[in-house]
């Protein structure tokens, strides 16, 4: 056991990493980057923000919603619906996206109830069992200070007990632990060897560098637009001693210039003003870029092409997301069957072991809905694949297959898909 103290340390270590993220998700990202002609008090002053690395997180857990528990054994479908399931799988998943690893708290209420809380990979960490992707002990910040971020209340995690403290009060006790499991479960995105145990964020340091390219450029471009929108001029000839109204001279629209004793008159003129063509072209590049590294489309980012893509090219773009999003949902299956295993085994008091969920599966609801054309095509190769193997498709997986529950009238006959009912 290596203690609280230094699994307290290690999320000190990690704690600046995830900010970070959180920061880019959030648009509070500091943008500190120099431009070689511009002061940094304009840069500063016309700083600008992109949501690139939000998007990414967004576009893709907005896609991981899960549909059922099937071979539930432990009837873990109700004790998350108890915890608000829609609220916690949602937040669970975003969190992991973007600090890599979020982790689910177990603990009984006052009422003797299951509770299941969402802690940030920001207030907490462990040592994880590489076997089985649960802990061997854990740390967790339940409770910060709003004004200073200071630790109010904290866990430590083990399997025979879990330990508290009260900062605040000064107070420290420990809850007997039956399980034989810490009461903290790793929800983890892309786990990985060779110190990535706990995952990567789906912000990358690549999609920040970019991110960061592309701010600064626009920055440019607002005070480009800026000074483009008063040119300056220049004018030769005056006579020694003559002073012009500069304020006058940008904003009127007629000047007026004498000639001199002499009868020579000034010379007016204006300097060229800089174009955006350069630019827009580097900021179509950067939108590329970050189009390669989130797999995310140019529509996704706001740029819009002018001819509007087909049905067919929208599907090959979005490919790369359907796989990353199918790793995504391997990965978070084991965290949510860990969380909902553990925490049956505190609702019965009683230390099961793991094996007796290995046929436990999460179905996850499509990546995309099927739209009218979609369930028409998939409606007749259901049809074709039965014909081919009888009873091959059931009620049960093509409502998994569409993601949409079926009517128990009409439907479903001794169990099976009655497709000669449905064609008669």
């Amino acid at each position: 056991m290596e203690g609280k103290e230094y699994l307290r340390q290690k999320l000190n270590t990690v704690g600046n990493s995830i900010k970070l993220r959180y920061d880019y998700y959030e648009k509070k990202n500091n943008n500190t980057q120099l431009a070689i002609a511009i002061p940094p008090h304009l840069m500063k002053a016309f700083n600008s923000r992109l949501g690139w690395c939000s998007k990414a997180v967004d576009l893709l857990g907005d896609r991981l919603a899960i549909n059922r528990f099937k071979n539930d054994n432990f009837n873990m479908q109700t004790l998350y619906d108890d915890n608000n399931s829609d609220v916690l799988f949602s937040s669970a998943i975003k969190g992991a996206l973007i600090s890599a690893c979020d982790f689910i708290y177990i603990y009984k209420d006052n009422d003797d109830r299951v509770r299941m809380q969402v802690v940030g990979g920001k207030n907490a960490t462990g040592i994880l069992d590489d076997t089985t992707a649960l802990l061997k002990e854990g740390y967790a910040v339940l409770q910060r200070d709003p004004k200073d971020n200071s630790i109010l209340v904290d866990a430590y995690f083990t399997p025979e007990y879990t330990e508290y403290t009260n900062y605040t009060k000064g107070q420290t006790w420990k809850t007997p632990n039956n399980t034989g499991y810490c009461l903290l479960v790793p929800i983890i995105n892309e786990p990985k060897e060779g110190g990535k145990a706990f995952g990567h964020s789906r912000i990358s340091r690549d999609m920040m560098n970019i991110q960061d390219g592309a701010e600064k450029l626009l920055t440019e471009i607002k005070i480009l637009a800026e000074v483009n929108s008063f040119p300056q001029k220049w004018v030769t000839g005056l006579a020694e001693g003559t002073e012009i109204d500069t304020l006058k001279a940008t904003f009127s629209s007629m000047l007026r210039f004498d000639k001199d004793d002499d009868g020579d008159r000034p010379t007016l003129g204006q300097f060229s003003q800089m174009q955006f063509s350069d630019h827009i072209k580097m900021l179509d590049t950067f939108v590329s870029l970050f189009s390669g590294q989130s797999s995310l489309t140019r529509d996704d980012l706001g740029f819009v092409t002018e001819n509007p893509s087909s049905a067919e090219s929208k599907k090959a773009a979005l490919e790369s997301l359907r796989v990353i999003a199918g790793k995504c949902q391997r990965d978070f299956t084991v965290g949510f069957i860990n969380a909902g295993f553990v925490a049956s085994c505190l609702r019965d008091n009683y230390p099961y072991t793991r094996n007796l969920v290995k046929d436990t599966k999460i179905i996850w609801k499509p990546l995309v809905e099927p739209d009218a054309s979609t369930l028409s095509s998939i409606g007749d190769g259901i049809i074709k694949i039965n014909q081919a193997v009888p009873n091959f498709f059931t009620s049960e997986n093509i409502s998994d297959l569409l993601g949409i529950e079926s009517s128990e009238i009409g439907v479903e006959s001794n169990g099976l898909f009655d497709f000669e009912a449905t064609n008669s």
